[in-house]
């Protein structure tokens, strides 16, 4: 028989599996930030000329990028708070050769044009 702290587990994982899929079928992703993080965000974005939610996006997909290629590490992307401001700070970066260069380009490129799709289907909304 199963005991209720197992069917308590089993209930809260299915539970957490739904809300994952609901969060993915919606490509909207919640979380939250300190007050100080949140006016470096809108600092940095105005600084960019971009809107909030496009420069964090392109955070996150800069740096999922960089996990999957196996280049980042704590030492590339520090995440620095301090009392008055936050901002992140980039070292320990290896040289590239120009391969890797024209690639990271590429990327970029593609992710302006995905970026630039984005702000007409927000402005639709």
């Amino acid at each position: 028989m199963e005991k209720k702290s197992d069917k308590l587990k089993g209930s809260t994982q299915r539970l957490k599996e739904k809300a994952r899929e609901r969060v993915t079928q919606r490509e909207v992703f919640h979380f939250r930030l300190e007050p100080e993080n949140i006016e470096a965000l809108y600092e940095f974005a105005k600084a960019e000329n971009l809107p909030v939610g496009t420069m964090v996006r392109k955070w996150v997909v800069e740096r999922i990028n960089a996990e999957r290629a196996g280049s980042a590490s704590s030492s590339e992307l520090l995440f620095v708070s301090e009392p008055q401001s936050s901002y992140i700070a980039q070292a320990g970066r290896a040289k590239q050769s120009s391969k890797q260069t024209e690639t990271i380009q590429d990327l970029k490129t593609q992710l302006t044009e995905l970026e630039r799709r984005v702000q007409i289907l927000e402005k639709k909304d």
